[in-house]
């Protein structure tokens, strides 16, 4: 398997499954893999280039910060992997949970080779299950830049109303916040 995973390990790090796709803790074992998704310009450019090119170093301090904050269950970034390989094709997940707002905040990254084959839908829906049942939570929040079209088709398609827009300070880069109740979304099919 792929990231130095055997079939005993992929499972125990396995946090939820979607379809052929499994949702795993950001384990150390497919912290390489991450580091070269992260740098994969097709990827990741032009829609996060905040992240691209990324050291090594500054991808080892991300994974570690991920667990770590998975540990006190202020975020929940989970790795998807392909069920059949363990390759690693993506992350998603909650990058912040908010408990007194009842809200956590939604993000996903998928390798260019899976984009448009319904990697995104299946791992939404299966973290609206990550949402109500393990985190709690009420509400789901949302970013992403106004040139991402088909993020901003997949948010209308599922009923994910614009919400505001912030800057972030230290990048300069406009994003556009979306949000709504968990009950009003539509979650879309499954791999």
């Amino acid at each position: 398997m792929s990231g130095g995973d055997d079939g005993g390990e992929v499972l125990a790090e396995v946090h939820c499954s979607a379809g052929a796709l499994l949702l795993c803790r950001p384990h150390q074992s497919r912290d390489v893999a991450m580091h070269a998704l992260l740098n994969d310009a097709p990827t990741m450019l032009p829609h996060l280039s905040m992240l691209c090119p990324i050291s090594h170093d500054d991808s080892t301090s991300r994974r570690v910060r991920h667990r770590a904050e998975a540990a006190a269950s202020t975020s929940c970034m989970l790795d998807v992997v392909l069920g059949k390989t363990g390759e690693l094709i993506g992350s998603t997940g909650f990058r912040v949970v908010e408990y007194g707002a009842s809200s956590a905040e939604w993000g996903i990254i998928v390798s260019k080779a899976w984009q448009r084959k319904g990697v995104c839908a299946a791992c939404f829906t299966a973290c609206l299950e990550v949402a109500t049942t393990t985190l709690n939570v009420r509400n789901l929040t949302a970013s992403t830049i106004a040139e991402n079209e088909s993020m901003l088709a997949f948010f209308k398609r599922r009923g994910v109303p614009q919400t505001g827009l912030h800057t972030d300070d230290e990048t300069g880069v406009e994003w556009l916040v979306f949000g709504a109740p968990l009950d009003n979304l539509a979650s879309g099919s499954v791999l």
